[in-house]
């Protein structure tokens, strides 16, 4: 046997396992699934919700499996009177200071607290409260964070400090005034909290969720002479059919058209095509910036939560960042300029609705800048002022899922219908900027003025490696041109509005899908005049034209 494993019993079952396992990685090794709550397969364990014991033959305590790790010999019972009890009480002290309106939770129908007090074989707690419910709630632009449904199980704290190294969350207080807090107790909004929404995607109880803009979607939908238009990115569709509990490759984008359609949005646009405009007006970006005589990488600016994480974090990189907006807003300036003038339609009355796979999308389009279509139909075609926004609402994978679930909707036995033109043709590339790396791929490709060669991009994932490459950075040159940096480990199909993760492996699955939908794409990249870039000559003109800065750039980060 190797030196670096060892033989360990699991209920009388031998495993070998690598020698630094843990015991509840033998146990999974020899088909025994211990229950867990507070465990992030990859991630420090926090050891706080007390679910995962097992007994170790020998011992006197009972083990947490999530951080014990093995010995040779060592022999481990999972299923003792003990044990069994032991995870029970575990629950039924967590569910006495947990509220039981369980039919309000945004989590309701995927509640890993409920699924536990089932599996364990609890319903009604035996335990009295011994916290106060304080009845807060703090609310965002883009998130929610409900106190007292917190069961400090620590998975949010573990993601936001290890994955994000963001840390706008930990513990504070002591006894019974333990609890989960932003900075100094104050809203998660004023923290130093970037709406990756990543949080949300770990937290097994809906404390931690996006803000709920279904209702708002809904009213846009039956409000009389409106125009309800919806964009779709790569990421939502790579997801949506999981989100409805489909088996992977069920739901076919054709199919998740008619269901939007079916919703009552008149028009359904690819935001694939927006990412073959965005990368068109970076790579112009940086063959001005090299023209100009600055060779410093440009830094891709698409994702809203790196881009926030930049302004806190590292400022002085802010230069760096392309002006370009994100493919969502770029979208909804062309939406509501070029398209609402090709169709004679008022602007005003158009209600654009983004499907998007990230929660940060919610704030982006409230900020400056995110009204740049009112402002240039006052600028270029004389129209009154106007405080309209370019994206009305952005709502995520799992809100678009519950809208279709509540309207009776079954996607995947629905006609496909195509995506509307003119945004109906994305390339390649504008597809897989569902995935990390797919805007660094493609972006050597895109048109731009005078070419420089070669092109040297790299591309990150995860704000902790982002904050790696900035430490990097701050020591000297990199060798890259263009840097792709996404706030999601994984990218946009790991993002943080989309369904919360089976296991591990969801993201790599997304991308997966994304990447066999793009192979049979022919056009590879972007080009102005190219199929679908009608817009550049009947509108933009060319890639950094006064038409492009006004609508399709930030006059700063």
């Amino acid at each position: 046997m190797d030196a670096e494993r060892l033989v360990v019993s699991v209920d009388g079952a031998e495993v070998e396992v690598a020698r630094d396992a843990t015991l509840l990685e033998a146990c999974r090794a020899a088909g025994v699934m211990v229950p867990t709550l507070c465990h992030l397969p990859g991630l420090e364990p926090e050891s706080s919700c007390g679910v995962c014991v097992v007994e170790v033959i020998g011992a006197r305590n009972l083990e947490r499996a999530c951080s014990t790790r093995v010995a040779e010999g060592m022999r481990v019972v999972t299923k003792s009177r003990r044990v069994l009890e032991a995870r029970r009480t575990a629950v039924e002290l967590i569910l006495a200071n947990h509220p039981t309106d369980c039919l309000s939770c945004s989590r309701s129908d995927a509640c890993r607290l409920r699924s536990l007090a089932s599996l364990v074989g609890t319903r009604a707690g035996r335990f009295p409260r011994t916290r106060p419910a304080s009845g807060r709630v703090d609310r965002g632009p883009s998130m929610v964070f409900d106190r007292d449904r917190c069961v400090l199980c620590g998975c949010c704290v573990t993601v936001c400090r290890d994955l994000q190294s963001v840390s706008a969350l930990d513990f504070a207080g002591r006894g019974l005034d333990y609890r989960v807090a932003a900075f100094m107790d104050g809203d998660l909004a004023g923290s130093s909290c970037v709406e990756c929404g990543q949080c949300t995607l770990v937290c097994p109880t809906g404390a931690l969720s996006e803000l709920d803009q279904t209702a708002g979607a809904w009213a846009m939908l039956r409000e009389p002479d409106a125009f309800p238009f919806v964009m779709a990115a790569p990421g939502f569709s790579a997801a949506l059919g999981e989100a409805l509990g489909l088996p992977d490759g069920a739901l076919s984008v054709g199919s998740m058209v008619a269901a939007l359609k079916r919703l009552g949005f008149t028009r359904v646009f690819d935001t694939g095509f927006a990412a073959d405009v965005v990368l068109v007006e970076e790579r112009a970006e940086l063959d001005a910036r090299r023209a100009a005589g600055d060779d410093r990488p440009l830094l891709s600016s698409c994702s809203p939560a790196w881009v926030r994480f930049a302004r806190t974090f590292a400022p002085g990189v802010l230069p760096l960042l392309s002006t370009c907006k994100s493919p969502q807003q770029v979208m909804g300036a062309l939406v509501k300029t070029w398209y609402a003038e090709c169709h004679g339609i008022d602007p005003a009355r158009i209600r654009l609705v983004s499907a998007v796979p990230c929660v940060a999308k919610k704030s982006e389009a409230l900020e400056p800048g995110g009204a740049s279509a009112a402002a240039w139909w006052t600028s270029a075609r004389g129209a009154a002022p106007a405080a309209w926004r370019d994206v009305d609402l952005a709502l995520t994978t799992r809100e678009l899922a519950a809208m279709i679930r509540s309207a009776g909707l079954r996607p995947e036995r629905l006609p496909a219908e195509a995506f509307d033109e003119p945004f109906s043709s994305g390339s390649r590339a504008g597809l897989l900027i569902g995935t990390s790396g797919g805007l660094a791929g493609a972006f050597p490709g895109a048109s731009g003025s005078p070419r420089i060669a070669p092109v040297r991009t790299t591309a990150v994932h995860g704000l902790a490696a982002a904050r790696t490459l900035l430490d990097a950075m701050a020591s000297g040159p990199v060798p890259y041109d263009f840097i792709e940096v996404m706030a999601c480990p994984g990218g946009c199909a790991a993002g943080g509005g989309q369904p919360p993760p089976e296991d591990m492996d969801a993201a790599s699955s997304r991308s997966a899908r994304l990447i066999a939908s793009a192979s049979g794409i022919e056009r590879t990249g972007p080009a102005p005049g190219g199929v679908g870039m009608d817009v550049y000559d009947g509108f933009i003109g060319a890639p950094l034209s006064a038409t492009a800065l006004a609508l399709l750039h930030r006059p700063g980060v």
